[in-house]
């Protein structure tokens, strides 16, 4: 069936599948409805015929949506008032052409040709009135072409941004990788346009995806007989064609690449991104000059120590007193340690001692995650930001120039957390003589970016490492901190006071589990993966339900949230005032609008402005990294048996701080324990360290 309507709102965009909710006004009836369908433009006032039925609950579900006009005044007034150089005459003959429905001629391949036969319209004028019509209907048949072949609506919105066209792509369908489509929907649409299998464009596009693939990973390089395998493998399993692809061929556009470099170790030639090859030699060469040019601050470090021990009524161990030595020596060094060490204690001690000593200077302490550096500022009593905002950058600058760091002591925990990109930009930013201290757990898992930062620079034992061992931050009988270090040796957790392991069937029985949870005292709940039956998706929907609540709420990227609901920010956004891992409770919602409650803050913003915005009853482990919760609920669900890895339990464990819940399939964990000690990337940072590449 076919409506006509005047759209009166555009209530939400589902950013992953581009379904837009609208309310409309329907022309026959005068009552609003709401409809829904994927459409790239839609606006308000407008009006609008939409193709489609309505479903079960009343929502009119719309295939296809196009502009249209009711009669031919109105068409006049359209076209005279909105095209330039288009009187109310000339718009009478070209509505006469082509019927009150102006709108419905748009597509039409021969409509210049048509206008250019009314006298008075000439090319200027039948281009700008061609141009008007199909302003809309352009754009939107490109949409639903795009989307027919599955590429993604982010892919496609960021290809229409850069001012993408139907044009661009028949002559290059590859073009949208550029846009994080996936190679397969490219594949298919190439070869409708009848692009060869062994064209350079498809292999370059090969080239390209397997890269991405290689830095989803965490990888900054592969071997080269790996590379090429690989790329050949993705060709057969992912691509749509069944013919084989030459290795010789792959091998010599590979040396053509504008993106990739390749670079020999030995006798071992490996394949690197570009970006990745130069933000690797960046941070080690920077490194290098930071610890070559270090100054001391302090000389008589053990007066500093003993005034910091009186301040603080506290002894600070053999390990911990060692660390001042950053302050004596200057340069570059590491302090790393496991959860209940003192690693906050030494740190709190080393920026008050060179307060003391230079009260007029000021001290950058950074993260690399808003959420890290939230909790740096409430443990050290000290302003923290992430590094990103230290340097004015956003997480979208890429290639933009940093701002120096005119500080004489910096401190960056969580250094796990940063990637080899974030890490090259902000090394590059630190002058020579400035004092830098890089804080972190070794044993955590990596960045979710490419690269492992932390443990290559510390095992290239090119510069200072303190190492904190010793355990003075656990309760007698508390298990938290030995079951931590215990997983990272293989071993079962075992139950105490402050931790209870529980072992279940299967993933019904972990939801059944989740039901029983009250909303009374909620833990916080991490999870390994986001997808699947007992996904943090899952779970987050099952925890918001047993809230029962009744205000009609909001949708943010298909998501509802009400009013008490717990959410987390995935994005910086300084204008707004929340940074990525942000968690707070939604207080009021008002229309198109909300208020949020963080622990440090409280934001009013507009539903348009929380992009990535999620539930955050659960989280996953990654998600969690630089923060803590008193109670932790561990789920270890049967699907997050592929992610399985020591450090990640691990770190899940170590983000509680008064008692931990374990709750698992017997064979996930054992998967989990069983795991290799310590995840490895292909990475070439710890060479170009040691000068092994020239």
């Amino acid at each position: 069936m076919t409506i006509t309507g005047i759209c009166v709102s555009i209530e939400n965009r589902d950013k992953k599948t581009g379904i837009v909710t609208l309310q409309l006004l329907d022309l026959a009836t005068q009552e609003k409805f709401t409809a829904m369908g994927a459409v790239s433009t839609v606006s308000e006032k407008k009006k609008y015929l939409l193709d489609g039925d309505y479903d079960s609950v009343g929502v009119f579900r719309f295939g296809k949506i196009r502009r249209t006009s009711g009669s031919a005044e109105e068409s006049v007034k359209i076209l005279s008032a909105k095209v330039s150089g288009i009187s109310e005459a000339i718009a009478a003959e070209i509505v006469k052409l082509l019927g009150p429905d102006i709108f419905a001629k748009a597509g039409e391949k021969d409509l210049l040709t048509q206008l250019l036969s009314i006298p008075g319209v000439g090319e200027e004028r039948g281009k700008a009135v061609r141009n008007f019509l199909r302003e809309d209907a352009e754009e939107n048949e490109l949409f639903l072409f795009l989307s027919a072949h599955e590429v993604p609506y982010v892919a496609i919105a960021s290809y229409m941004e850069d001012g993408g066209t139907m044009s661009k792509i028949e002559e290059n369908p590859y073009i949208l990788l550029r846009h994080d489509a996936p190679f397969e929907p490219c594949d298919k649409i190439a070869a409708r346009y009848g692009v060869d299998p062994w064209d350079f464009r498809r292999i370059h596009a090969l080239i390209d995806a397997v890269t991405k693939r290689m830095k989803n990973r965490g990888d900054t390089r592969m071997e080269l007989p790996a590379f090429l395998k690989a790329v050949s493998g993705y060709a057969y399993a992912k691509g749509c064609h069944a013919q084989a692809l030459p290795i010789d061929l792959i091998e010599l556009l590979l040396y053509d690449s504008k993106h990739i470099k390749l670079y020999r170790v030995e006798n071992t030639t490996y394949v690197a991104p570009f970006d990745m090859y130069l933000h690797e030699r960046t941070i080690a060469k920077n490194m290098t000059r930071i610890a070559q040019s270090g100054k001391s601050s302090i000389a008589d470090i053990e007066s500093a120590i003993r005034k910091m021990e009186k301040r603080y009524g506290i002894s600070y161990n053999k390990e911990q007193r060692e660390s001042f030595g950053i302050l004596r020596d200057g340069g570059v060094a590491f302090l790393i340690g496991d959860p209940g060490t003192g690693k906050t204690t030494t740190i709190n001690g080393i920026i008050q001692a060179y307060l003391d000593q230079y009260p007029g200077e000021a001290v950058l302490l950074c993260a690399p995650t808003g959420r890290a550096a939230s909790r740096m500022s409430e443990i050290s009593r000290h302003k923290a930001m992430t590094m990103h905002k230290s340097m004015n950058l956003k997480w979208y600058n890429h290639g933009t120039e940093a701002d120096a760091l005119p500080y004489k002591l910096i401190i960056v925990d969580e250094l796990s957390m940063a990637d080899t990109e974030l890490l090259s930009i902000f090394l590059k930013a630190v002058v020579s003589g400035t004092t830098l201290l890089l804080a972190g757990d070794y044993n955590q898992i990596p960045s979710v970016g490419p690269g492992q930062v932390l443990r290559d620079l510390v095992e290239s034992e090119c510069f200072t490492v303190y190492r904190l061992t010793e355990t003075i931050r656990q309760k007698a009988g508390s298990r938290i901190v030995t079951n931590a270090l215990g997983v990272l040796n293989g071993q079962r957790p075992e139950n105490g006071d402050d931790f209870e392991v529980q072992y279940v069937e299967n993933d019904n029985a972990i939801l059944q589990a989740v039901k029983k949870l009250s909303t009374e005292k909620l833990p916080q709940i991490l999870i390994p993966i986001k997808k699947g039956q007992a996904g943090t998706w899952a779970v987050n929907n099952i925890v918001q339900e047993k809230f029962a609540f009744q205000d009609p709420g909001f949708f943010i990227d298909g998501r509802k949230f009400h009013e008490g609901d717990l959410a987390i920010m995935n994005r910086n956004n300084y204008e707004c005032g929340y940074m990525n891992g942000d968690v707070g409770q939604i207080t009021q919602i008002n229309y198109g609008s909300f208020t949020i409650v963080f622990s440090d803050k409280t934001l009013h913003l507009s539903v348009g402005n929380t992009d990535g915005m999620t539930l955050a009853y659960a989280l996953t482990f990654h998600k969690s990294q630089g923060a803590e919760a008193d109670e932790v609920l561990i789920l270890l669900p049967s699907e997050s048996a592929m992610m399985a890895s020591r450090e990640l339990l691990y770190t899940a464990i170590t983000r509680a701080k008064k008692k931990v819940r374990l709750i698992a399939v017997p064979e996930v964990l054992d998967a989990y324990l069983a795991a290799a000690t310590r995840s490895r990337r292909n990475c070439g940072l710890k060479d170009w360290l040691l000068g092994r590449i020239s």
